[in-house]
């Protein structure tokens, strides 16, 4: 029994070392697997850690350049935004259409004026935007300079000058004469600069250039650009005008002179019977302006003339000027009612010089003639100046200086020579 029981545990302490030898046998493998599992994973070779960079590499690259185009495509947005409020859009002007059907456009923004009109919309609107888009190309450009785009270029401020204040202020001819002067000598030499960069120095310089060619003209062109220049002192546009810095050698203007007793008669002589005979009559027995003769109206029951005058401000009252007939004119008056005389002066005053060839006398000097012989025969100075439209010197003289028609009468009397 014993025996048996001895052989029993035996057999049992045999499979319980069997058990324990797998046992250890697994656990050793575990444990070599486990160490191959870390090398694999945690030290790989270097292709794979090349591999690994250049992929992580790439996904950054990836990010950045999306952050970059939305942080371009945000600063182009800012920038056209920008450069949008910075332009004159169509729906900045005003519309309205007047009692007679007539449309009108008109744009009013920083001291600048423009209106544009016409009987249909479609054309004024037309003749805005052309406006517009030149006025934008503009801005633009300023802007490619670095310069603001709302900086006031010497041509749209002096056009508007031009148009909306100098037109008012004198009539229609003296105008004519300004916008001349001002499109041929100042807008090519200053019409595309910023007002603020115009200078003592460059002015200087083009009326030196003008001056050696035109010195009369250069005069013209320096009022002209002063009188600008003081108008955007007065809108504090600029602080300074450049003008008040700038010389130039006065011009010796050449005033005429009177024809001779001798001239006189030698060109009554020469025109005798000709067309133009009559027009130089008239000028010469009444000292009448050049653009003034084909205005004449006669009163031969009141024996007058009136005239309109030709140089006259836009806020002087006295359109007109009534004149006695004078003695010397008297035996032409016939003709002058009768006969079809008034013609294009300018192509007349030309042909003095031709009539009396071996004279410098234009035809202004006629008037200067009719002038001398009424200062010869004794007559006022005051009376000859409101006869031949001159501007009275004296301001007492300008307003107390009524003169009755027939004191007006008795003084043409004694132009008699």
């Amino acid at each position: 029994m014993t025996d048996f029981i001895l052989e029993q545990a035996y057999y049992a302490l045999h499979a319980v070392e069997k058990l324990i030898g797998y046992i250890e046998d697994e656990n050793g493998r575990y444990e070599y697997n486990r160490s191959q599992f870390q090398l694999l994973s945690f030290q790989p070779n270097r292709q794979s850690v090349e591999a690994e960079e250049l992929k992580r590499k790439k996904e950054e690259h990836k990010s950045e350049g999306a952050i970059k185009r939305v942080i371009n495509k945000k600063s182009a947005v800012t920038e056209t935004k920008k450069e949008d409020q910075e332009l004159i859009r169509f729906s900045d002007c005003t519309v309205r259409r007047r009692k007679n059907g007539l449309y009108e456009i008109r744009y009013r923004r920083g001291g600048m004026e423009k209106t544009w009109s016409s009987m249909k919309l479609k054309t004024a609107k037309k003749k805005c935007l052309e406006w517009l888009h030149a006025e934008n190309r503009q801005r633009r450009e300023l802007v490619e300079e670095g310069l603001p785009p709302e900086t006031v270029i010497f041509g749209t401020f002096a056009d508007n000058y031009m148009q909306n204040v100098k037109r008012r202020m004198v009539k229609p001819e003296t105008f004519f004469s300004y916008i001349n002067t001002y499109k041929n000598y100042i807008v090519p030499n200053f019409g595309k600069m910023p007002l603020l960069k115009i200078k003592s120095v460059y002015v200087q310089n083009v009326l030196n250039a003008i001056n050696d060619k035109y010195p009369r003209k250069c005069e013209d062109v320096k009022v002209l650009l002063n009188a600008i220049f003081t108008y955007a002192v007065n809108n504090g546009e600029i602080k300074i005008n450049p003008i008040k810095a700038v010389y130039i050698p006065k011009h010796e203007r050449k005033n005429g002179n009177a024809l001779t007793k001798e001239e006189e008669a030698e060109l009554l002589k020469v025109i005798k019977g000709r067309k133009i005979e009559l027009i130089y009559v008239l000028a010469l027995y009444t000292g009448a302006r050049a653009c003034e003769l084909n205005t004449a109206v006669f009163d031969v029951d009141k024996n007058t003339i009136t005239y309109k005058n030709g140089k006259l401000k836009s806020y002087q009252k006295e359109k007109f000027r009534t004149i006695p007939i004078f003695p010397k004119l008297k035996p032409y008056v016939p003709r002058l009612l009768s006969e079809e005389w008034r013609t294009s002066v300018d192509r007349v005053s030309h042909t003095l010089r031709e009539l009396l060839p071996n004279t410098q006398h234009t035809f202004k000097d006629l008037r200067h003639t009719f002038t001398t012989r009424a200062r010869e025969c004794g007559i006022d100075n005051e009376v000859v100046s409101l006869w031949t439209g001159h501007s009275l010197g004296n301001i007492t003289a300008r307003v107390y200086t009524h003169f009755s028609p027939e004191f007006m009468q008795r003084e043409a009397e004694k132009l008699r020579y």
